[in-house]
């Protein structure tokens, strides 16, 4: 709707904490655009193994006529390093399998010490943080 009223792509950022963050892959990876997204977050989150995201950025890979925007969009993952609920490791699973599937602006996960399944004021700020340094 935003891209039919005139606004770029990379002005627009999709994100989320824990299943909002798996949501913002899953739709990020579905845009149907030739243009990166503005940005790309997740906190606390993952996509499991037989996410449709890895079929859709495999079929990109081997199919380059439908590039898809994920692969050139930034993308930040953040998690709590005593999530007991979303695991660390799945989120580092979920980012290293984006990276070797050619995502280029996926950054190293961002762990968050102390913090479990939570959103911390350390891990908003390094959030806008992020964010000040795509959109500027």
């Amino acid at each position: 709707e935003y891209i039919e009223q005139g606004v770029p792509s990379r002005k627009i950022c999709l994100g989320g904490f824990s299943m909002g963050g798996g949501i913002a892959l899953q739709t990020a990876a579905r845009f149907e655009g030739s243009q990166p997204l503005g940005a790309v977050f997740c906190l606390s989150s993952y996509l499991c193994d037989d996410s449709m995201v890895w079929s859709l950025l495999e079929e990109t890979r081997t199919n380059d006529t439908n590039r898809n925007s994920l692969l050139s969009s930034p993308i930040l993952m953040m998690h709590g390093e005593s999530d007991g609920f979303v695991l660390p490791e799945w989120g580092e699973r979920t980012r290293r399998r984006l990276a070797d599937l050619g995502c280029e602006g996926v950054r190293p996960l961002v762990p968050i010490p102390y913090a479990g399944h939570e959103m911390t004021r350390e891990e908003l700020a390094q959030l806008f943080e992020f964010l000040n340094t795509v959109y500027t």
